[in-house]
């Protein structure tokens, strides 16, 4: 299935053979390559060509369809219902404690539960000239969450550097939903040799964040209440800092920080990455209340089949604050089917001049 427009091709791929239901769409301009799996409605690849006419993969990514199903670390998927962690796996709806999955060390929920939005099978709901709707119900009691939801998450590639990213949600009744997109970028590219991923760390990438203010947390990634400035501090991105000066004065060289998003607009630059090393920059905006940058360390060759370790990539993943259900001072994370969810983030991955 194939369409053609502004130099733009559409097609979908069955991959029935590696897992039923299994399938990937391909979007491709004339410098620009991507590629969606329907387990988890996954960004799978990101490749550009370069100015000697070699593609490169800006994302990580696995060369087998099969490791995606059994994926550990979120690769490119789509996140939910609700995307980090809430605290004790409950919060307070209507009266009563909702009581969800403890998957994250036994202790909190993360990313939606075990088999959250990430993990499933997505049915195609259509494919357009310029890129993909997923769709995916999720019933009553999923998870725990309640009530049903109908999910959709539309790819639409509006130029060979912009990606528009569109979550829409349709709720039977009132609930909470927080998604984002979990792709790792890379700007110097990932190649693979021999069956093993080779890409220098992020270290030398140099981030900026247009924010001012980020969320304290405990130690265990749940904010702790406090919203915190940057300034004087290692979280201060609002001018371009290179990650080597940056990881070491973090206590476990861990960034998984809540930003708080001051224009949420996004047609506004949120984040903007780049190198020395690599002619790609990356901007990032979205309407959402924050963003967390988190660099990739606790990636393992262990959790990835052998391919990435840590800082290999980092994401900028726009979403609600973690835990917001059980901060009703912050932004709301409930949605009805009076008031549907949508969530809008923009990747801008180009070529500098």
């Amino acid at each position: 299935m194939k369409s053609m427009e502004s130099a733009m091709e559409v097609w979908h791929e069955s991959l029935a053979a590696v897992a039923p239901g299994l399938f990937r769409i391909h979007v491709r301009g004339a410098r620009v390559w991507l590629t969606f799996l329907n387990v988890g409605a996954r960004i799978e690849r990101w490749r550009r060509l370069t100015r000697d006419g070699d593609w490169v993969d800006l994302c990580l990514f696995y060369p087998d369809p099969r490791h995606a199903l059994a994926d550990q670390v979120s690769m490119g998927v789509t996140v939910g219902r609700f995307a980090n962690r809430i605290a004790n796996g409950e919060f307070p709806m209507n009266g009563k404690i909702v009581r969800l999955e403890r998957n994250d060390s036994g202790k909190n929920h993360v990313h939606g539960g075990a088999l959250g939005f990430g993990q499933r099978l997505w049915q195609l709901k259509c494919i357009g000239s310029h890129g993909v709707e997923f769709s995916l119900h999720s019933p009553d009691g999923d998870q725990g969450y309640p009530g049903s939801v109908e999910m959709e998450v539309c790819y639409d590639l509006e130029s060979e550097d912009l990606l528009r990213i569109v979550h829409r949600a349709f709720c039977a009744q009132e609930t909470i939903i927080n998604t984002t997109n979990h792709a790792y970028f890379n700007l110097h590219g990932v190649s693979l040799r021999a069956g093993e991923a080779h890409q220098p760390s992020i270290m030398d990438h140099q981030l900026q964040i247009a924010a001012d203010q980020y969320l304290h947390d405990r130690g265990d990634y749940i904010p702790s209440g406090a919203v915190l400035e940057v300034e004087n501090t290692a979280f201060d991105f609002r001018v371009a800092r290179t990650l080597s000066d940056q990881v070491p004065r973090m206590p476990n060289g861990c960034f998984n920080t809540t930003y708080v998003n001051p224009q949420r607009d996004p047609t506004r630059m949120l984040a903007h990455v780049s190198s020395p090393g690599s002619p790609w920059t990356l901007s990032v905006g979205s309407d959402a209340p924050g963003a967390i940058f988190y660099n990739g360390f606790v990636l393992s060759k262990e959790r990835t089949f052998g391919l990435y370790g840590p800082l290999a990539g980092l994401c900028i993943e726009p979403q609600n604050y973690p835990d917001c259900v059980n901060h009703p001072e912050w932004p709301s994370a409930v949605a009805s089917p009076s008031q549907p969810y949508s969530r809008t983030i923009i990747y801008r991955l180009a070529e500098s001049e």
